[in-house]
């Protein structure tokens, strides 16, 4: 009878044991659950922030596109439109040395220097 007696209270200490490792178990779970739902709270306002924020930064854009689209049906100033016609009449004027160049057919035009790459 003793041995039984002895057994129930050995059995008893391991019940208990088994409760209160349960109890923090759940404990922990419960944590965990909190800390998930304070997680997903914050990555949802992150998230409505960042929307926000996408929505204003296309506002900009779209107010800055309208912008740049009233300035091209501007005329430029008369200086630009003058560099501009020298520029691609220099370019027109050069392309016969260049065009055999650019096609492989030949070395760089005279009067040209390639630069010497140094280490």
């Amino acid at each position: 009878m003793a041995s039984y007696l002895a057994k129930e209270v050995q059995l008893a200490r391991r019940h208990e044991e088994i409760l209160s490792q349960r109890l923090v178990l759940l404990q922990q779970m419960e944590n965990h659950l909190g800390d998930k739902k304070t997680e997903k709270t914050w990555q949802t306002q992150a998230a409505d922030a960042a929307s926000k924020r996408n929505a204003a930064l296309l506002n900009d854009i779209e107010v800055a596109e309208k912008q740049l689209r009233a300035r091209v049906h501007l005329q430029p100033h008369p200086d630009i439109v003058k560099l501009e016609t020298l520029y691609w009449a220099s370019v027109e004027e050069s392309i016969p040395k260049w065009e055999q160049f650019l096609l492989g057919r030949a070395e760089t035009p005279v009067g040209f220097k390639k630069k010497k790459y140094t280490k």
